[in-house]
C-alpha cells in the first residue's frame, strides 16, 4: 500500500535531508530514485542544477508532483521507474536513495538495485545511500533493552543490510567517502 508511512520520525528525516544537502553541488544533475512523496526531492532541487525524481508508485508520483509544485522548484522531472529496471540511458553526477533498497524482497534484488544505480553514475559520480543496517538496528534495540524498553520490531517489508556484506559487495564499485549513523541520532 503506497499510502503506508515509511518514516514516522520527522526529526530523523530532516537529519537525512540535511546530510544529503551537504553533499550536493549547484552543478549536480541528480536522480532521486524512489523519491516517494517528493518532500526531500523538492529540497534537493533547491541546491542541485537539475533533479530527476524516479518513483514506481503512481500514487506517490502524484504526491511528489504536488510537493514539487508547492515548493516552486522548476528543475525537477518526475518519472515512473523501478530501481530494478533502471537503464543507463542518462548519466547523473549524484544518485540518492532513501530507504528504498531495504524495501526490496531479497539481498540479490538489493545487489541488482545497487548495480543499476552504479550504471547511472558518471565517472566520479556519487551515490548517497540512506539505508538501514541490521548492525545499527540491533544496537538500538540492545540499548532499549538496557533501559527496560521493548524492542522496536522490524517491519515485515524491510530487509536491512548487513554492513560487512554490503561493504564487501560495494568494493570495486564505490569508494566510501563518508559514513553517518543516524540510528541513535
Amino acid at each position: 500500500d503506497p499510502r503506508t508511512v515509511s518514516i514516522i520520525d520527522k526529526n530523523l528525516h530532516e537529519l537525512e535531508i540535511d546530510i544529503t544537502l551537504r553533499h550536493l553541488k549547484s552543478t549536480d544533475h541528480m536522480a532521486d530514485v524512489g523519491c516517494g512523496d517528493g518532500v526531500a526531492t523538492a529540497r534537493y532541487a533547491k541546491k542541485a542544477k537539475s533533479v530527476v525524481a524516479i518513483e514506481r508508485s503512481g500514487y506517490l508520483r502524484k504526491q511528489a508532483e504536488a510537493a514539487i509544485k508547492k515548493a516552486g522548484v522548476t528543475n525537477v522531472t518526475v518519472r515512473a521507474g523501478d530501481v530494478l529496471a533502471l537503464d543507463a540511458t542518462e548519466e547523473f553526477d549524484v544518485v540518492v536513495t532513501q530507504r528504498l533498497l531495504i524495501n526490496l524482497s531479497s539481498w540479490e534484488e538489493q545487489q541488482e538495485g545497487i548495480r543499476r544505480i552504479h550504471g547511472l553514475l558518471k565517472p566520479g559520480g556519487r551515490f548517497i545511500m540512506i539505508e538501514n543496517t541490521t548492525d545499527a538496528f540491533d544496537a538500538l534495540n540492545d540499548m532499549r533493552s538496557d533501559v527496560s524498553l521493548d524492542a522496536i520490531p522490524l517491519h515485515w517489508h524491510n530487509i536491512f543490510f548487513d554492513y560487512e556484506n554490503l561493504m564487501e559487495f560495494m568494493e570495486g564499485k564505490f569508494k566510501l567517502l563518508h559514513h553517518y549513523d543516524f540510528g541513535l541520532y
